[in-house]
């Protein structure tokens, strides 16, 4: 399983923009409106969120999101490993209140 794999299978989920789709990387933007889709899609591959929006992150959960510009109060952050790497995913709700920025990469275990 890889975060390309995950959104291969994202059958009828709308993006607003797909920035980059690879078997480590993912980044795409979609409606809030698609939020709850969104959010099932990622729970079926990744579980439920180890962080969820509303809760102040953990520092194990700031780790894991620095790499990609980490992680704040109202952002959601999911994981899951997969052999020897984890598949971690972000969810970056904009100011806008219409769209939310989907991150998702490996990282290593």
């Amino acid at each position: 399983m890889n975060p390309k794999a995950i959104m291969d299978k994202a059958e009828g989920l709308v993006m607003v923009e797909s920035r980059q789709i690879q078997d480590d990387y993912v980044e795409v933007v979609f409606l809030n409106a698609e939020l709850q889709a969104w959010q099932k899609h990622l729970e079926m591959f990744l579980g439920p969120a180890l962080k969820p929006a509303g809760h102040a992150p953990e520092a194990r959960h700031e780790l894991m999101a620095k790499p990609y510009g980490g992680i704040r109060t109202g952002q959601t952050l999911y994981g899951k490993e997969f052999g020897p790497h984890r598949i971690v995913a972000l969810l970056w709700p904009w100011q806008d209140n219409m769209n939310t920025t989907l991150k998702m990469y490996y990282e290593k275990g």
